[in-house]
């Protein structure tokens, strides 16, 4: 692991040395988790200089953790309005680390409201402080859809304190699943024997889809660089969507855009394909093919959206986890997550 470290720096570095922006970018990050922050700042500081938003707010995360908020908040402000998903939460942290609670609250917001799993976390913390258990619980529940494992924990302990241990226990489970030592710990003091984490696999952090002529036959990727993936889900015996869901180059979900059709039975099929050819044609140049995606959760028209993790069934060893593309469940993911196919 080391040794493809090593190699994958290296490569950084000739291709930031030879003014890959992107690579500066990745680099800064690379430098910034091996705790060397002060080059991760030279590098940082050098894309960002390009205009690139997500070096920004990868530059103003790094001044913060480094107790700089004053040089912080100028980078997380341009990246923010930018339109940069890390750069708005980003904001809302320092803004939170900072006292000022409320606009914290509007940022988390705007980037939950896009798909942002830390966004959804925090601001259910936010929310659950206030004493608004109900709002922090939904939110929780849509990050734990991505795999958030603090939101999974504090759906968890959130329930028990209701009162409402069936469901509680099953938050702790699949947080257990996930590896969660207290989780585990919180379950034996029930006389609940935990999972062996070893037993379900992992997680998945990237699920790779190969393109084909089916369920994905729209995606892949934007002359920019972005993933895209354009579908139509729908609720069984109610509403019929098209959707489309971007994501950076990273695979993180950017953007998400669900049109709403009705019913099957009164559906106006020339209308939803007049839709999703104008969504496919607003991506411009693009060329069909595998993409590599994070989990993620999004709400329209209250109902859960998107590539959604299911945890192994609570004390069933033989269960497995996997990813099911939401509502419909018509695209379904195992382990190995990078096999890029799909079960229906």
């Amino acid at each position: 692991m080391i040794d493809d470290l090593q190699d994958v720096e290296a490569r950084l570095r000739r291709e930031a040395g030879d003014g890959d922006v992107d690579a500066m970018c990745d680099l800064g990050v690379l430098l910034a988790v091996s705790d060397r922050g002060d080059e991760a700042e030279r590098w940082l500081t050098r894309a960002a200089q390009t205009g690139d938003a997500g070096s920004m707010s990868n530059l103003g995360n790094l001044l913060r953790l480094h107790g700089c908020p004053v040089e912080a908040e100028p980078w997380l402000r341009r990246a923010a309005a930018e339109g940069n998903l890390g750069g708005v939460f980003n904001l809302g942290v320092l803004y939170e680390d900072l006292g000022r609670a409320g606009d914290a609250e509007t940022l988390y917001r705007q980037a939950a409201s896009c798909g942002h799993a830390g966004a959804m976390t925090n601001l259910g913390n936010l929310l659950a402080g206030a004493g608004e258990g109900a709002e922090a619980e939904r939110w929780w529940g849509l990050a734990a859809g991505s795999g958030d494992l603090d939101a999974i924990v504090n759906l968890g302990r959130l329930l028990s304190e209701s009162g409402r241990e069936t469901e509680a226990n099953r938050w702790y489970w699949w947080a257990a699943a996930a590896g969660d030592d207290d989780a585990a710990a919180w379950l034996r003091s029930r006389d609940i024997t935990p999972p062996d984490p070893e037993s379900f696999g992992e997680p998945p952090s990237l699920i790779a889809i190969d393109h084909d002529d089916y369920h994905a036959e729209h995606i892949g990727h934007t002359a920019d660089g972005r993933q895209f993936f354009l579908t139509t889900p729908f609720v069984p015996l109610g509403d019929e969507f098209v959707a489309l869901f971007l994501f950076d180059r990273a695979g993180q979900l950017i953007d998400a855009k669900v049109d709403n059709f009705g019913p099957r039975d009164t559906l106006d099929d020339n209308a939803r394909r007049a839709v999703y050819e104008t969504r496919l044609c607003e991506l411009g140049d693009v060329t069909f093919g595998r993409i590599e995606v994070a989990p993620f959760a999004v709400e329209r028209f209250g109902i859960a959206f998107g590539l959604i993790v299911r945890d192994p069934d609570v004390g069933e060893d033989d269960d497995v986890w996997a990813v099911e593309l939401q509502p419909g469940n018509y695209m379904a993911f195992f382990e190995p997550w990078d096999s890029g196919i799909y079960d229906t």
